[in-house]
């Protein structure tokens, strides 16, 4: 009704209000940016990511959170420019190898996007979706026994994860070994 949508409409510009007495901070500006991407406002959201970084251009968080963006709006190119920029930062940044990864894949540049996905797996800070992601490239690439000894030893870092002990057992018996598969196998 017209009634909802005003009161809608009241209240996400009581937010844009809030957001924009804190606009100075990065954090605030990546919620700005969210906002209107959520609105459907493409260059305001491009608009406040960028502002984001400008105001603290070695803030990890706010580079990859344009890099993502970027990839939504299919200018991976220009995604890729602020990734190398978080990665200049912090190397061995496991969310910024993992991003760079998938956009390395989505170039068909598979070495580089291994060695990107590689980074994030072995990081101290990955989580099991780097590792699931990291042996199903690898296996795309046909080297499907070094995403076993990845999957394997993700499974003693991360044990009892579903998805990766089946891809784990669905790898196994792809090349033969059904009977180590069994062990997997609660």
């Amino acid at each position: 009704t017209a009634a909802e949508n005003k009161r809608i409409s009241d209240l996400i510009n009581e937010y844009r209000y809030m957001l924009n007495l804190s606009a100075e901070s990065p954090i605030i500006q990546l919620g700005i940016a969210n906002l209107e991407w959520h609105l459907g406002n493409q260059d305001k959201a491009e608009k406040a990511y960028l502002q984001a970084v400008k105001i603290e251009p070695s803030y990890i968080l706010v580079l990859i959170q344009v890099a993502e963006f970027y990839r939504k709006i299919q200018q991976d190119p220009k995604g890729m420019e602020f990734l190398q920029q978080a990665l200049v930062v912090e190397p061995d940044n496991a969310q910024a190898n993992h991003a760079l990864g998938l956009l390395l894949i989505r170039q068909k540049r598979y070495q580089e996007a291994l060695s990107a996905l590689k980074i994030a797996t072995d990081s101290h800070e990955a989580i099991v979706d780097y590792a699931y992601i990291y042996a199903i490239a690898l296996d795309d690439q046909k080297q499907t026994f070094k995403a076993i000894d990845v999957l394997v030893k993700a499974d003693k870092r991360w044990p009892g994860n579903n998805a990766l002990v089946s891809v784990l057992v669905a790898y196994l018996n792809k090349v033969g070994k059904g009977a180590e598969a069994q062990k997997y196998l609660h």
